[in-house]
């Protein structure tokens, strides 16, 4: 090969690098398939753009999704519990699509005072609770129709749903 020739290979592998190294979008978290309990959720990601659009949906096709333009690699977001799938994009590129859970978490603090009782809804989703005192029996009453895993300490009820 002659110099010139030589030359026109090291400036496209150049050009090559700089396209490609702008041209890539690597989802972090939340990871494909997590189960997160709270409702804030931490989005992160790996690229080298300029600017990010992130999507984020409860439905698979993105037919109403939340639409967020960030300069930087990460979004904090406040969703409701359920089922979501997000993905991010550049000007070129779009990463794969990753599915994540927010679980229903309910905590029922429960604090006692002078002849009161003071009900803390401390989870994650709305609660309806009601508190009876019928022929001077008290009690509780919790309904919930999905299956849910219980854990009861002294002052403190905690409902999650599997």
């Amino acid at each position: 090969m002659k110099n010139k020739d030589w030359i026109l290979v090291g400036i496209n592998v150049v050009l090559i690098s700089l396209i490609f190294a702008n041209s890539f979008v690597f989802l972090g978290n939340p990871n494909n398939n997590d189960r997160i309990t709270g409702r804030v959720v931490q989005f992160n990601w790996e690229g080298a753009a300029e600017g990010y659009t992130i999507l984020i949906d409860d439905n698979e096709e993105f037919t109403s999704p939340i639409i967020k333009e960030v300069t930087n690699n990460s979004l904090e977001l406040d969703l409701k519990p359920g089922t979501y799938y997000w993905k991010v994009q550049t000007d070129n590129l779009e990463s794969p699509v990753w599915k994540f859970y927010i679980d229903t978490e309910v905590v029922i603090n429960l604090e006692t005072g002078d002849e009161s009782l003071k009900i803390i809804n401390k989870g994650n989703d709305n609660l309806n609770l009601e508190i009876r005192n019928e022929e001077s029996s008290e009690f509780l009453e919790l309904e919930y129709q999905e299956s849910l895993e219980f854990e009861i300490s002294d002052s403190e009820f905690i409902v999650r749903q599997e």
